[in-house]
């Protein structure tokens, strides 16, 4: 089976509504909060974006319960409750101004425990969710010492696609988008529907950065391969506009990044997340958390089973 047959492998249905693409917009935002103004701003710019095709958002507060509150009566956890819903409430205000005259159902949930272990139960109640979270930035000592929870969440959820929105980050329409790809093309172009959903919805176009072990050992060589790869992503997903480009192994990816977002002035990165291999630091959950935060751009991670 040679290359083109393999990105063959993922079809489009003409009988759907927009060859099926519509299928990976999601219905529901899930906005993971801290009551912090980064994720307040995170919630307005999730719904400013996918207010039309979302049905239902839903914030949600998962604190942490102290030990020492354990088995104790009415104390400690009722009272990070009650604090917890009463923030909420506020919260939910806050939406339903943003939200305006959308027929938009909000939600409240919270509750305490280990927002790692408690989220994935949370996104299981909705249909296709997309999980948003607000992203500060850990210092290099926390990341060291104990990471953050943003890439502990990341790599704790699969098959739900996660933005992660850097504080200082502008909002601006989603003209531009940026796939960061690697060797595993049959693998990642089966994962890249949610990307060509939204670009297709937006009227965006696709940049794809392609590394690869190749590149990083090789970086003056290309392949017959990633030459033929553009052609192979425009007939498979004809309904958007793609770029295509190699990283070479001789400057920083992150340098060679920064230069491609001025450059094509990108709005947003899509990643698809991998949990070895020999570019598991830069696709790694810890890298993607990072960039979204070098960066200052949106970052949507999707890691499939």
């Amino acid at each position: 089976m040679g290359l083109r047959d393999i990105f063959k492998i993922v079809e489009h249905d003409d009988d759907k509504e927009v060859g099926g693409l519509s299928d990976y917009l999601p219905k529901t935002l899930v906005i993971a909060t801290d009551f912090s103004s980064n994720a307040r701003e995170a919630m307005q710019h999730a719904i400013e974006h996918f207010r039309s095709c979302i049905d239902t958002l839903v914030l949600v507060n998962i604190y942490g319960i102290p030990s020492i509150s354990i088995g104790s009566p009415v104390t400690v956890k009722d009272i990070l409750f009650q604090l917890s819903d009463e923030a909420l409430e506020r919260e939910e205000n806050i939406a339903k101004e943003i939200i305006g005259n959308s027929r938009i159902r909000v939600e409240k949930h919270c509750e305490g425990g280990d927002v790692v272990k408690k989220l994935p139960s949370v996104l299981e109640r909705y249909t296709k969710p997309l999980l948003v979270m607000g992203e500060t930035g850990a210092s290099e000592m926390e990341g060291v010492f104990h990471g953050s929870v943003a890439s502990k969440v990341v790599a704790a959820i699969k098959n739900t696609p996660i933005l992660l929105l850097p504080g200082l980050s502008v909002q601006r329409e989603l003209k531009n988008l940026l796939y960061l790809s690697d060797i595993n093309e049959e693998e990642n172009l089966q994962n890249l529907n949610h990307l060509v959903a939204y670009a297709e919805k937006f009227g965006a176009k696709i940049h794809v950065a392609h590394i690869s072990e190749r590149n990083i050992l090789l970086p003056s060589s290309v392949s017959a391969a990633d030459r033929d790869l553009m052609p192979l992503y425009t007939e498979t997903f004809p309904e958007v506009k793609f770029t295509y480009q190699n990283l070479n192994g001789v400057a920083p990816i992150d340098e060679q990044l920064r230069k491609i977002i001025r450059q094509e002035d990108i709005d947003m990165l899509y990643m698809v997340l991998k949990s070895d291999g020999f570019l598991n630091d830069v696709f790694s959950e810890k890298a993607a958390q990072k960039k979204a935060f070098y960066h200052k751009i949106p970052t949507i991670c999707f890691r499939a089973d």
